[in-house]
């Protein structure tokens, strides 16, 4: 990767991180769920053409997702051709159609990272955003009786936080790797329910530090990395979309993230990397609003997709954000003399 380039315009000359919608197919009708599902799947070629290109470009990192990936048809020659490539890839499942002998053909790919949804510890928990508790924890369970590293991914929200301490007993009880914690995005609506409260972050600051060896905060969810570690400038953090990756959904169209629907069409990567004026935007904004005011405001790299306002509009800030540190203003400082 050129970090000279990076040092110098802000971010990276080609996207070392790649996400890839490859279907909209999905059994499963999750209540959070942002994307419109249908019978669509990236054709075979178009996708097999766009994974060699990136990596040729020099991108690291293939990201898979859905849909449910694992009802794509030809997933296994997807995995193949990462695998050849020598590219990270990471899969997030629910866990639909993994069996015994999907799990034993897994295992052959040493740079496959596979991330299984799990919102609770229960179905009780786990249903009130997410649907099929039982699939994703027959999946889990074939993953640790088979020794094949995975992940939990794990959407923080108001209904699911006071259960994380159980979640982590879960999370060690069936072996996997870690807890990836995301942030709450806007659902297939535009909105955002079951909002953290202030207390709910001070809840799982708590137990994030008291269990981190096994609690990873995803990097876009950079209100929580504050609020648990302080500002850290020596690190890319933060949303990364037009940064360090992009995404390719399933029409062909090129987006800044999944979660952040503004498709262009160009001829290639390389020319929606140079070209694209929403990622100019997103490399360009200056944050207004209630964030500019917050003592935290140059480290807080927030997510986009976190309210209907940034969503809409990248350089208003989180309008709101219940994290909002202020300094005094001068008018605060001559009113208090």
């Amino acid at each position: 990767m050129d970090y000279q380039f990076f040092r110098e315009k802000g971010y990276f000359k080609f996207p070392p991180i790649l996400q890839i919608e490859i279907t909209q197919k999905c059994p499963l009708s999750c209540p959070q769920c942002y994307k419109n599902l249908d019978e669509k799947e990236m054709p075979f070629d178009f996708l097999k053409d766009s994974i060699i290109n990136a990596s040729r470009n020099g991108t690291k990192h293939i990201v898979l997702n859905g849909g449910e990936p694992f009802v794509y048809s030809k997933i296994f020659d997807v995995l193949e051709i990462v695998d050849r490539l020598d590219v990270q890839v990471t899969l997030f499942t629910s866990g639909y159609g993994i069996h015994l002998e999907e799990v034993q053909a897994l295992k052959v790919y040493q740079n496959l990272h596979i991330g299984v949804s799990f919102n609770g510890s229960c179905e009780a928990i786990h249903s009130l955003s997410r649907d099929g508790f039982d699939i994703s924890y027959s999946a889990a369970k074939l993953f640790a009786e088979q020794n094949l590293h995975y992940f939990i991914n794990w959407v923080a929200r108001h209904d699911n936080v006071m259960d994380f301490e159980d979640l982590i007993l879960f999370a060690q009880k069936n072996k996997a790797d870690f807890i990836n914690i995301v942030g709450n995005k806007l659902d297939g609506t535009g909105k955002i329910f079951q909002s953290l409260t202030r207390a709910d972050y001070e809840y799982l600051k708590k137990v994030i530090i008291n269990n981190r060896s096994i609690c990873s905060i995803q990097n876009c969810y950079n209100t929580l990395q504050v609020f648990c570690y302080g500002a850290n400038k020596s690190h890319i953090i933060g949303c990364a979309a037009g940064i360090t990756f992009c995404c390719i959904n399933v029409d062909g169209s090129f987006m800044p993230c999944t979660h952040l629907y503004y498709p262009e069409k160009y001829s290639d990567l390389n020319q929606y990397w140079e070209k694209s004026k929403v990622l100019y935007m997103l490399r360009h904004r200056k944050t207004t609003g209630r964030c500019s005011t917050c003592i935290n405001s140059p480290y807080c790299n927030f997510c986009k997709a976190m309210s209907e306002q940034s969503y809409r509009n990248f350089d208003i800030g989180l309008p709101n954000c219940c994290l909002l540190y202020t300094s005094p203003s001068p008018r605060d400082s001559t009113s208090s003399r």
